[in-house]
C-alpha cells in the first residue's frame, strides 16, 4: 500500500480491501514472500502452473485464517509443479486439511466456490494454462471475496 500510495496509484488514506493474489510460473516466490513477509492481509491465492516450492509458506498461510482461499492450477508440463502439488495435498492430508483435486474438464463455478483449498489439474501445456479458457477470469468471478462488498 505504501508503494501505490507513494506513485499516487491510490489516495493516502486508502485502506487495503480484499486482497487476491494471482500469479504463473516464478509468480510463485513474489506470492509466497508476500504471504510470509507482506503486512496486508491477503484474502486468495490463485496460482497457475506456480508450486516450484514454498509449500510451508503456503500451508502457514492457509493455517492462518478458516477464510483463506487457495487454488494451485497445474499441469503435467511446468518442470515439478505436478510433483510439488502431491507434496502439499500429503501434508494437508497430514494436518487434517479438507481439499479438492479435480480434473479440468470437471471444473465449475460451484466447485471453485465450494472448495478453500482447491488443486486443479489440466492436460494443457504450462504456456497456455490461463488462457483460452480464461481461467483466471473464472477464478476471479468465483472469487470468495471479490463479489462481497
Amino acid at each position: 500500500m505504501s508503494e501505490l500510495k507513494k506513485n499516487n496509484i491510490v489516495p493516502g488514506n486508502e485502506q487495503p480491501g480484499h486482497i487476491v493474489l494471482a500469479g504463473h510460473s516464478g509468480a510463485f516466490l513474489v506470492i509466497a514472500d508476500i504471504l510470509k513477509n507482506g503486512q496486508v492481509p491477503v484474502n486468495e491465492v490463485f496460482l497457475f502452473d506456480a508450486l516450484y516450492n514454498k509449500v510451508d509458506e503456503f500451508t502457514n498461510w492457509i493455517n492462518q485464517d478458516k477464510e483463506h482461499h487457495f487454488i494451485h492450477w497445474f499441469t503435467n508440463h511446468g518442470g515439478g509443479t505436478d510433483e510439488m502439488s502431491d507434496t502439499m495435498m500429503i501434508q494437508l492430508k497430514n494436518r487434517h486439511m479438507d481439499f479438492q483435486l479435480t480434473e479440468e474438464k470437471n471444473v465449475t463455478p460451484d466447485i471453485i466456490k465450494n472448495n478453500r483449498i482447491l488443486f486443479v489439474h489440466s492436460l494443457r501445456e504450462h504456456n497456455v494454462i490461463i488462457n483460452n479458457p480464461d481461467d483466471f477470469q473464472l477464478l476471479l468471478e468465483n472469487s470468495f471475496w471479490l463479489s462481497k462488498n
